[in-house]
C-alpha cells in the first residue's frame, strides 16, 4: 500500500502535509500572484502596449516548442539512465566511482 504521507516528502511534503507539501502550496500561491501582477501591469500600461492587453501565441509555435522540450528532455535523460541501468545492483556506490 502506498504511504502518501512519508513517500511524498521528497516533493516538499511532510507526514502532515501529504501530497500538498509546502512547495506545492507555494507554487499555486505564486502562480495566482503572478497573474494578479500581470493584470495590474496590463491595466497600467498605455493602449499601445497591445501584447499585455491581448496576449496570443500561434498554436504551431506552442506545439513546436512543446515537442522540442520533450525531445530535449528525453535526450538529456537517456544517457544517464542507460548508464545507471548498466550498473550492477550489488554495488550501489559504483555510480560514484566512474
Amino acid at each position: 500500500m502506498w504511504n502518501w504521507g512519508n513517500d511524498m516528502m521528497g516533493w516538499g511534503g511532510s507526514p502532515g502535509w501529504g501530497l500538498f507539501g509546502l512547495a506545492h502550496v507555494l507554487w499555486w500561491v505564486l502562480l495566482v500572484l503572478g497573474v494578479v501582477v500581470l493584470e495590474a501591469v496590463a491595466e497600467a500600461l498605455p493602449p499601445e502596449a497591445e501584447f499585455f492587453r491581448d496576449p496570443h501565441v500561434d498554436l504551431r509555435v506552442a506545439i513546436s516548442a512543446t515537442v522540442l522540450l520533450v525531445v530535449a528532455g528525453a535526450f538529456a535523460g537517456f544517457f544517464p539512465a542507460r548508464r545507471a541501468a548498466s550498473i550492477q545492483s550489488g554495488m550501489p556506490s559504483a555510480a560514484h566511482r566512474k
